[in-house]
C-alpha cells in the first residue's frame, strides 16, 4: 500500500507540468487513503506522513502529503479522542455497515443526511448503479484522452522544434562554409594582386569574377 499511494501520487504531481513550464508552477499533492482492513504501520486511525530529514525531522517540502485512514481501528475504537470532529463524523459514515447506523448519522447531521441520500439513489437498483460506473468511468476515460492528447500533441511540437533546430544548424553550417570559402578566395586573390599577376589570370584561378577582383584592387 505505501508503494501504491506514492506511486499514483508520483503521477498526480508530475503531470502538473506542461513543456515549458517552471518547477515553481507545481502544487501541493495529498493523497488519502481510506482503507477497510487493518493498516500495519501504526496503531493509529489517522495517520500522516511527508519528506523529512531522518535526525531533526526538518521537513524537506509540503508538496507530499499522504493521510492513511484506518476504520478497522476506528470501529475498534483505537485514538479516537484526538480525531478532528468533522473528521470523525465522515469516518464512523463511511466505517458503518448496517442500514440502522447509516440512518441514526444521518440524523445528527444535514451534511450525513445530505449523504445518505445520495448513497441510497446510487444503491437504489441495479440499473442506477451501472449509470452511475459509466458516468465516473466516462469522466476518467475522458481525462485519459486529454491527457494522452496534450501529451502527443506536445511530443510532435518537440519533435517539430528539434527538426527545425537540426536544419537550421546544417543551413547555418553550410552558409558559414561558403562565406569561409569566399573570404579565403578573396585574400587568394588580394595576395595575387600585391605580386603583380594579372587580373583574368587571378579570375580564373580563384572563380571570382574580374569586378570582384579589380574592386580588391582599389
Amino acid at each position: 500500500m505505501p508503494e501504491r499511494t506514492l506511486y499514483y501520487w508520483g503521477k498526480m504531481y508530475t503531470q502538473q507540468l506542461a513543456e515549458g513550464e517552471s518547477f515553481a508552477d507545481l502544487k501541493k499533492c495529498i493523497t488519502i487513503n481510506i482503507m477497510d482492513y487493518n493498516f500495519p504501520l501504526l496503531n493509529k486511525v489517522h495517520s500522516v506522513y511527508h519528506v523529512v530529514e531522518d535526525e531533526n525531522g526538518l521537513c524537506l517540502t509540503d508538496v507530499l502529503e499522504i493521510h492513511f485512514l484506518d476504520l478497522e481501528k476506528l470501529r475498534s475504537g483505537q485514538d479516537i479522542k484526538g480525531l478532528n470532529p468533522s473528521m470523525l463524523k465522515w469516518l464512523r459514515f463511511l466505517a458503518a455497515k448496517r442500514k440502522e447506523e447509516f440512518e441514526m448519522l444521518a440524523k445528527e447531521d444535514k451534511e450525513l443526511d445530505r449523504a445518505y441520500e445520495r448513497l441510497q439513489q446510487i444503491s437504489a437498483d441495479d440499473e442506477a448503479r451501472i449509470w452511475y460506473e459509466l458516468r465516473q468511468k466516462g469522466i476518467l476515460d475522458q481525462r485519459t484522452i486529454e491527457a494522452e492528447g496534450r501529451e502527443k500533441a506536445l511530443k510532435a511540437l518537440e519533435e517539430g522544434r528539434a527538426e527545425g533546430l537540426e536544419e537550421g544548424r546544417a543551413e547555418g553550417k553550410a552558409v558559414g562554409m561558403e562565406e569561409g570559402r569566399a573570404e579565403s578566395l578573396k585574400e587568394v586573390a588580394a595576395n595575387a594582386l600585391q605580386k603583380g599577376m594579372d587580373i583574368a589570370l587571378i579570375a580564373s584561378i580563384t572563380g571570382l569574377s574580374e569586378e570582384e577582383i579589380k574592386t580588391l584592387a582599389k
